[in-house]
């Protein structure tokens, strides 16, 4: 019986785990959404943020696309408990050429990577 109860434990450690990360996600893309881009920047790796500026992360975004909404969908951590894809349903809108504004929405996994017990939004390559 013992045993389930551990089963148990680390079942819920790691339900607790993927609802942080998922509210990690979503208030990294309200501040996107917002273009609010210094709360968004500081959800990017201590490394990334030694490396580049808040100004340089910002130029990575273009103007040419508004975000509207943003759903995480699912979490799923991969067994290593160290790296997890996140799953957002996104709606927005963005300027192609000769068509005006067009409407969108997509699906984006994106890519968390956990680093001294915090998780981190990392640009897939």
């Amino acid at each position: 019986m013992l045993s389930g109860c551990q089963q148990g434990s680390s079942f819920a450690g790691l339900f607790s785990e993927d609802v942080k990360l998922s509210d990690r996600a979503t208030q990294r893309w309200h501040y996107l959404i917002a273009g609010q881009w210094d709360g968004a920047y500081g959800f990017e790796p201590p490394a990334y943020r030694a490396a580049y500026s808040a100004e340089q992360f910002r130029s990575r975004y273009g103007s040419s696309v508004t975000w509207r909404s943003a759903k995480v969908n699912r979490v799923v951590i991969q067994p290593d408990g160290t790296t997890a894809d996140i799953y957002v349903d996104l709606d927005y809108k963005f300027a192609m050429p000769g068509e005006g504004l067009v409407d969108r929405q997509q699906q984006l996994v994106e890519r968390w990577v956990k680093q001294e017990g915090e998780w981190w939004h990392i640009r897939k390559k």
